[in-house]
Parts: structure tokens; C-alpha cells; sequence
């Protein structure tokens, strides 16, 4: 079996305590990260959930967002909410799916 190299960059605070945790249960790094891939291989997926937090920043809804805040910067310089930055405001507030393209992940 030929082997390959992986490299990868990581903080050193965060090397140093992985190491230091290898070293705790009898593994070296390289022994771990073996470990590691055998599982992603075997299984087919990551070995724990990878998850987006708030799908309301999510990159669907980014154009909707600019565009809001764009309203409410004109807000900002004339001093008065215009029509459509208060239906988006009231829209958001709640969380009324008129639109499927709001507010989705």
C-alpha cells in the first residue's frame, strides 16, 4: 500500500493541545488523524454534525439582507422608513413566508 502526505495548516495552540491529547491516550498525531480519515472512508460521512447556526446569514438570503440594509441606510440619511424597508422589517419580525425565497437556507 502506497502512502500519501496530507498537509494541513492549524493553529499552534490548537496543535500543541491536540499533540498534547495524542500523547495522553498513546497516539501520536499522525496515529489519530489516521484514524480520522479510516472513519470518513468507512462511514462516508464526518464523524460529527457540521451544521450552519443561523440560516437567516446564510448566502440565499445575503442579497435580501444587502438590500435591506441598503433601505435602511437611505432611512438613516432622509430620516424616514420607506415603504419597502418597513414591509421587510415586519416580514423578518414575523417571520411571515410570503416570499419562499426570504429567509431560507
Amino acid at each position: 500500500m502506497a502512502l500519501a502526505i496530507i498537509t494541513s495548516r492549524v493553529d499552534e495552540l490548537d496543535k500543541a493541545a491536540f499533540d498534547d491529547f495524542c500523547a495522553s491516550v498513546g497516539l501520536t498525531g499522525s496515529a489519530a488523524f489516521n484514524m480520522y480519515v479510516k472513519v470518513v472512508v468507512r462511514d462516508w460521512k464526518l464523524p460529527f454534525e457540521v451544521k450552519q447556526i443561523d440560516p437567516f446569514f446564510g448566502a440565499k438570503n445575503q442579497p435580501h439582507l444587502m438590500k435591506s440594509i441598503q433601505q435602511l441606510n437611505e432611512r438613516d440619511q432622509h430620516g424616514i422608513w420607506f415603504d419597502e424597508a418597513w414591509e421587510n422589517y415586519l416580514c423578518w419580525q414575523t417571520q411571515d413566508k410570503k416570499d419562499p425565497t426570504l429567509f431560507s437556507a
